[in-house]
């Protein structure tokens, strides 16, 4: 019973965090979520309260404690695939093939649990096929590829697909980060952006979230380059992040006493 009556000072908490610090659209997800939310626990409240509580109610008392120990206890595999892709300045496409495999598989093998990740790429991808065999002998195939300078096109085109093939296999969608995603204009390629909006409207099953610190050149990429996909997408300017911030940050997930006064 003190469980359910604390749930909505706890949703408002929720929302005031998000009103902080959340842009509008974001926002209002996170406010539509947590009233659905609070509305099927009132549901289920008489439930839990003739049901459930009576025989454990020490299990189910609030508290940090609990909290984190619940945590732990249901620590499953996410139920997508995340894989996180930074353009590193003096990528070429060769350079940017083994990159993009590399990244992909160790979000398939943290994806699988795997604490452990291979450093070499050979390695890698010899664990991945014991999880995704389809995506990691098309990314064999793919590497072998990239040592023909007279097929960098179409290189560039199948690596998109990857994901897709690994979202098929796992039957899990994929969140796609790619970082400083500006610079797929260095590399040796026509039109990379209008090639990436193709894919991206076809690909139902991974979502592309793209990020870069030089914000005039982003915006002139998304007007034009990425037109294909106007209208279908959000943009979010984040601003510099506070010095203070950034230590207090650092702090809350350092044990006390690790940091220095030199190191902060």
């Amino acid at each position: 019973l003190e469980t359910i009556t604390r749930l909505p000072g706890f949703f408002n908490m929720l929302k005031d965090i998000g009103r902080e610090h959340l842009p509008a659209g974001p926002q209002r997800i996170l406010n539509k979520a947590i009233d659905q939310t609070q509305n099927a626990l009132e549901k289920g409240s008489d439930w839990l309260i003739v049901d459930v509580l009576p025989d454990c109610r020490e299990s189910f008392a609030i508290g940090e404690a609990l909290l984190k120990r619940l945590l732990r206890q249901t620590s499953r595999r996410p139920r997508f695939l995340g894989i996180y892709l930074e353009l590193r300045e003096e990528s070429n496409v060769a350079e940017w093939a083994r990159h993009f495999v590399q990244a992909l598989f160790y979000g398939v093998l943290q994806h699988r649990g795997v604490s452990e990740l291979p450093s070499g790429l050979a390695h890698l991808l010899e664990k991945g096929a014991s999880y995704l065999p389809q995506t990691a002998s098309q990314a064999q195939r793919l590497l072998s590829l990239s040592q023909d300078p007279g097929r960098t096109d179409e290189l560039y085109d199948r690596l998109w697909d990857l994901p897709h093939l690994a979202t098929q296999e796992t039957g899990d969608p994929c969140l796609l980060v790619l970082d400083e995603f500006d610079r797929l204009s260095k590399l040796n390629v026509k039109d990379p952006f209008n090639r990436l909006g193709r894919k991206v409207m076809v690909q139902g099953t991974t979502m592309y979230v793209v990020a870069s610190s030089r914000i005039p050149q982003a915006r002139e990429i998304l007007r034009s380059g990425l037109r294909l996909l106007f209208g279908q997408f959000e943009t979010i300017e984040a601003a510099s992040l506070h010095p203070g911030d950034c230590l207090k940050a650092i702090r809350s997930v350092w044990p006390k006493g690790v940091l220095s006064p030199f190191m902060e």
